[in-house]
């Protein structure tokens, strides 16, 4: 990022030769791209990967829905169709908007038992109490799976669509 990279192109017509000379920057793809009111009090959030600070973006849809449905908040869906993970760690902290602190969302293990790990909410929920639909499709996978079966398992959220990718990594 922030540096200058000389690209030459041979236009197809014509044969002339162009050099051009482009400057490269960072870009940021929002991991939600997408949020706002169904219709009567419904939210609904478009996650399509789990990368670091979707925790953050996640939170914020959470945050503005709650506070721009009129009569308040009834429920939120959850898209996580198409949606084939990425960093575990923001699974567990987006877990946390909508269970309690401290819960137990996944457990690994290697070969070895001596390498069982628990992994834990860590924040206090902000919509504890609101009805979830995690929609999944066969492109879910990774931290979609582990989110959606973890919120399903907790009684948090009905889990509808099609049979996931279902890696079984974890």
């Amino acid at each position: 990022p922030e540096t200058d990279v000389e690209v030459v192109v041979e236009r197809f017509y014509g044969g002339k030769i162009d050099t051009l000379t482009l400057h490269r920057r960072r870009i940021s793809i929002p991991s939600v791209p997408y949020y706002g009111i169904i219709r009567d009090g419904v939210g609904y959030i478009l996650h399509n990967d789990f990368i670091h600070g979707s925790y953050e973006e996640m939170r914020r849809a959470v945050e503005h829905l709650q506070a721009s449905a009129e009569g308040g908040l009834k429920g939120i869906v959850l898209d996580y169709r198409s949606n084939g993970g990425g960093v575990m760690r923001e699974a567990i902290n987006i877990a946390s908007l909508f269970v309690d602190r401290g819960e137990r969302i996944v457990s690994i293990m290697g070969r070895d038992s001596m390498s069982l790990r628990h992994f834990v909410t860590e924040h206090a929920p902000i919509a504890r109490d609101i009805p979830l639909v995690v929609l999944v499709d066969g492109a879910s996978a990774s931290a979609s799976e582990i989110l959606a079966g973890a919120l399903q398992d907790m009684d948090r959220a009905v889990v509808l669509g099609q049979r996931t990718y279902g890696k079984g990594l974890v």
